[in-house]
C-alpha cells in the first residue's frame, strides 16, 4: 500500500520521492514513516503547514448509514461495475510495468504512463479531469554492500541516505541504545560507523545525532526478528552520511572494521495526481473517492495498488461524469504514495479553508485483491480499540456504510487501525471524515481467519508485497470482485446522501 517503504534491492536502481514541503511522519498506507513503527513499515511524509480546518472545528456531516434511498443507489452501482471491467484497467497497468522496466515508480515511464492511460480513461467516459503538478525531492540508489568481518551482511538504504565516497571502511561503535538522544552518541568518534537500534523516534533524528557527532555513517539494526523492509530519514536534500538498515541478528560487532559501500543521490523531480468530478450535485457537499495510481520500484505494483486504481476507474465509468447524484463525487488517483502520501498530502495541502471545507468524506481504496487476504474497513468509531483511535467525525457512519455491504452479502469483515498508512492520512489530520475498505498487506492471517475467508493461517495476507510478483497472475480475482463492489457501494451512497 503506504506509503509504504519498500525493501529496496542492491542489483537494481531505485528511485523514491518525497514533497519538498513536507517533513517524516507516521503515516502510509502502505505504512509508516516513523522509527517506532514495526519492522515491516514504510516511509511517509505529512504537510507541515496544512490550510484547512482543524479537525475540532469540523463538524460531521450530515446523514446516516440506514438512508433507503442512497442505499438502493448503492446497490444499484454495485451491481453495475463488474470484474471484467476493471480487470482491463489492471491488464493495461501490467503491460505499461512489462515495458517500462517492470516497475510503474514515481518518475519513471511506466507511472506516467500509467498516468496517461487513466485520464483518458476518464476523458473517454465524460469527466474533465485534471492533473495537479507538484514537485520533489527524487532519491535513488543503484548499490548497497555492506562487509563484516570479510563477509556480505544485507542491508538496505534509507530514502535520503547519502553515498559513500568509495568503499568506506571503518571501526563500528554499537551503542546499545536507539539513538535519540545525542549522549547515547558519545563513544562514537569522528570517522567512526555508530550502530544503533530501530525505535522510539524517527530515523532522521537518529541520522542527525550520528552525523553531528562526526561518524561517518549510521548502521540501524531492526527492533525485532525478520528482514529489514525500509524506512526514510524524511528529508528534502538528502543526508550528509549514509545510513543503512540491517536485520536484527546482523553479525555487526562492536569495534571491528567493517566495509561499506552506497551508491546514492538526491535530485528534484516533478510528479502529478489525477481529479475528476461528476458535473452534478452539490459542490458544497463534495464525496472524494481515491487510490493511489503509483508503485514501488521492485515490482509492478498490480495488488498494490493497481487493483485500487483500477475499481476507482471502473466505478468512475460505470457511474458516469453526467450521473444524478445529490452531492459532487470527486475521484483521485495519488501520486508519490510509496514515498510517504505526499500527492495526497500535497493536495490537502493546497486547499484552502473554504475549499477543504466542502469535502466532506474521503474514501480510500489501497490493495483490495491480497491473494491470502481477508476484508477490513477502517475502525471509523473506535469502538474496536485500535491503533489511532476513531476517525474525525462522521467516520463511525462511514465505516457502518461498508459493514452494510459485507452485511447485505453475508462475507464476514473486520475493522482495521486508522493508523495513518495511506492517503486517508492527510484528510484525517485535517478533521475530514474517511473511510475505506482493503484486503490486507503485510500483517499476518490468523487461524481464525482462515476460518471467515479462507486461505493460509501464518502467512502474510500479500505474500508478493513490494516484490516483483506483485502481478496481475497473483491477484486474488473472487477477493477483487467483492471489493470492486464495495468501492461502487460506498461512491454511490455517499452521492446520494
Amino acid at each position: 500500500m503506504e506509503g509504504m517503504l519498500q525493501r529496496r534491492k542492491t542489483s537494481t536502481t531505485v528511485r523514491v520521492f518525497s514533497a519538498l514541503t513536507v517533513v517524516g511522519l507516521a503515516a502510509a498506507g502502505c505504512g509508516t514513516s516513523g522509527d517506532t513503527a514495526s519492522p515491516s513499515s514504510s516511509g511517509a511524509a505529512s504537510s507541515t503547514a496544512p490550510t484547512a480546518l482543524s479537525s475540532t472545528a469540523r463538524p460531521a456531516p450530515a446523514g446516516a448509514a440506514d438512508n433507503p434511498e442512497a442505499t438502493t443507489k448503492a446497490k444499484a452501482l454495485a451491481d453495475a461495475v463488474t470484474l471484467d471491467g476493471a480487470i482491463k484497467h489492471l491488464e493495461t497497468l501490467q503491460d505499461i510495468a512489462n515495458r517500462n522496466g517492470g516497475n510503474r515508480g514515481l518518475g519513471s515511464p511506466g507511472y506516467q504512463q500509467s498516468l496517461e492511460y487513466a485520464e483518458k480513461t476518464l476523458t473517454d467516459a465524460g469527466y474533465e479531469v485534471k492533473r495537479q503538478e507538484f514537485t520533489q525531492a527524487s532519491w535513488s540508489s543503484s548499490k548497497v554492500e555492506l562487509q563484516s568481518a570479510g563477509a556480505p551482511v544485507a542491508a538496505t538504504a534509507l530514502q535520503y541516505s547519502g553515498a559513500t565516497p568509495g568503499p568506506l571502511t571503518a571501526k563500528t561503535v554499537v551503542t546499545n541504545a536507539v539513538g535519540c538522544a545525542p549522549q547515547e552518541f558519545d563513544k562514537v568518534t569522528p570517522g567512526s560507523i555508530a550502530v544503533v537500534k530501530r525505535g522510539s523516534c524517527t530515523f532522521g533524528e537518529k541520522y542527525k545525532a550520528a552525523a553531528a557527532k562526526g561518524a561517518a555513517a549510521l548502521i540501524v539494526v531492526n527492533n525485532q526478528p525478520g528482514d529489514w523492509k525500509g524506512g526514510t530519514l524524511g528529508l528534502d536534500d538528502g543526508a550528509s552520511i549514509p545510513v543503512v538498515g540491517v536485520a536484527q541478528d546482523a553479525p555487526i560487532p562492536d569495534g571491528q572494521d567493517v566495509t561499506l559501500t552506497v551508491d546514492a543521490k538526491t535530485e528534484k523531480a516533478k510528479t502529478w495526481n489525477l481529479l475528476a468530478e461528476t458535473k452534478k450535485g452539490d459542490d458544497g457537499n463534495v464525496q472524494m473517492v481515491g487510490a493511489h495510481l503509483d508503485g514501488v520500484a521492485e515490482g509492478p505494483g498490480i495488488n498494490d495498488n493497481g487493483t485500487g486504481s483500477a475499481a476507482v476507474l471502473e466505478t468512475a465509468t460505470k457511474l458516469g461524469a453526467d450521473a444524478d447524484v445529490k452531492n459532487k463525487v470527486r475521484f483521485a488517483l495519488w501520486g508519490a504514495e510509496e514515498e510517504g502520501l505526499v500527492g495526497s498530502t500535497h493536495y490537502v495541502s493546497s486547499l484552502s479553508g473554504e475549499d477543504s471545507a466542502k469535502i466532506k468524506r474521503y474514501l480510500n481504496f489501497d490493495m483490495l485483491g491480497s491473494p491470502n487476504g481477508g476484508f477490513f474497513t477502517f475502525d471509523g468509531d473506535g469502538s474496536s480499540k485500535l491503533e489511532g483511535g476513531a476517525g474525525p467525525d462522521g467516520s463511525g457512519v462511514i465505516e457502518q456504510v461498508f459493514r452494510n455491504y459485507f452485511a447485505d452479502r453475508k462475507i464476514p469483515v473486520e475493522a482495521s487501525a486508522f493508523d495513518g498508512r495511506s492517503d486517508y492520512g492527510p484528510f484525517k489530520e485535517v478533521g475530514i471524515a474517511a473511510g475505506g475498505m482493503d484486503t490486507g498487506a503485510d500483517g499476518t492471517k490468523t487461524p481464525e481467519q482462515v476460518q471467515q475467508w479462507g486461505g493460509k493461517a501464518g502467512d502474510t495476507y500479500d505474500p508478493n508485497y513490494h516484490s516483483p510478483r506483485d502481478d496481475i497472475a497473483n491477484v486474488n480475482r473472487d477477493m477483487y470482485r467483492t471489493s470492486i463492489g464495495a468501492v461502487a457501494w460506498s461512491t454511490a451512497y455517499f452521492g446520494a446522501l
